[in-house]
């Protein structure tokens, strides 16, 4: 049994062994201790491990059957997971939205749709930035601006502009008091 439990939290779920005891209340140094057999797996382990996991109690016990316990839903996450390589956490994530009312989906998208279009604005105004500066490469670019990232060189940017907008009200300022005076 400890070889499946091992097999099961490495290969299949892609956990270390913190992070799979977590889930079931355990340490790593238990979930070690299990998998090297130097302890035997308790009833309430056992238990707990196949359902937090959707396991198959007769598979982790004896490696008859199948793994885990299938639904329609879990086949395919199970057949997306093993292609995808996903973590335990993002086929959690599929199963509760599948899960999901058409109500609360539409939601659900409305939000990511808001989200993925403020972060590809924000992807376009940095591939912007990205062409005015090759633009401007035939211009002498001092060498400390050449190894920036662009969220860098937009920081410079920002800093430059406040810079100039602090400058010109100064200048204003100025001239303000030079017409009062």
């Amino acid at each position: 049994m400890n070889n499946r439990l091992k097999k099961l939290r490495k290969n299949h779920l892609h956990l270390t062994q913190s992070e799979f005891g977590k889930k079931i209340g355990l340490t790593d140094v238990a979930i070690s201790r299990y998998e090297k057999g130097e302890r035997n797996i308790t009833r309430q382990v056992l238990i707990s491990i196949c359902r937090e996991f959707n396991v198959n109690e007769e598979w982790l016990r004896t490696g008859q059957g199948e793994m885990f316990n299938y639904s329609e839903d879990d086949s395919l996450i199970e057949k997306l997971s093993a292609e995808y390589k996903l973590d335990g956490f993002v086929k959690k994530l599929l199963k509760k939205y599948l899960e999901l009312t058409e109500q609360q989906r539409n939601a659900v998208n409305s939000f990511l749709n808001k989200v993925y279009e403020e972060e590809f604005a924000n992807v376009q105004s940095s591939e912007n930035i990205a062409n005015e500066i090759s633009v401007t490469e035939e211009k002498e670019i001092p060498s400390e601006y050449t190894n920036m990232s662009v969220e860098e060189l937009l920081k410079q940017s920002n800093m430059i502009e406040n810079l100039l907008e602090k400058k010109q009200v100064e200048e204003l300022s100025a001239l303000q008091n030079i017409k009062n005076a």
